[in-house]
């Protein structure tokens, strides 16, 4: 690569000052020197985790409640709840995939309406 171990280093320590803005974006902490040879060079960048919102999609299948991730294609749970079982309006609003903004909320709702 044309830089010997130090001058490497170097280079990741000011990549670290300055890092690139999609990383920045993507949380990152930290860049370091794993390994350094002539067959190959490791370089670690870390980031800090990814929050994953607690928040919920219930959808209609088969005629009962089902609650999705936020990304609506993963099943979070089955509920066992009838979608007749709950009011006209509910109805309506779940079929059109209803939006919960926490897993309280989830909780409140599952109470409400589980029997």
């Amino acid at each position: 690569i044309g830089v010997n171990r130090s001058e490497l280093i170097k280079k990741l320590k000011e990549y670290e000052a300055f890092p690139m803005e999609a990383d920045l974006e993507l949380g990152f902490e930290r860049i370091q020197l794993i390994s350094f040879s002539e067959e190959k060079i490791i370089v670690r960048k870390s980031f800090r985790p990814v929050e994953i919102p607690d928040s919920f999609y219930l959808m209609v299948e088969n005629h009962y409640i089902s609650v999705y991730h936020s990304d609506k294609k993963s099943v979070y749970m089955y509920t066992g709840i009838p979608l007749k079982r709950l009011p006209v309006e509910l109805q309506k609003e779940i079929i059109d995939m209803k939006y919960i903004d926490s897993l309280e909320s989830l909780y409140q709702f599952l109470e409400a309406y589980s029997s």
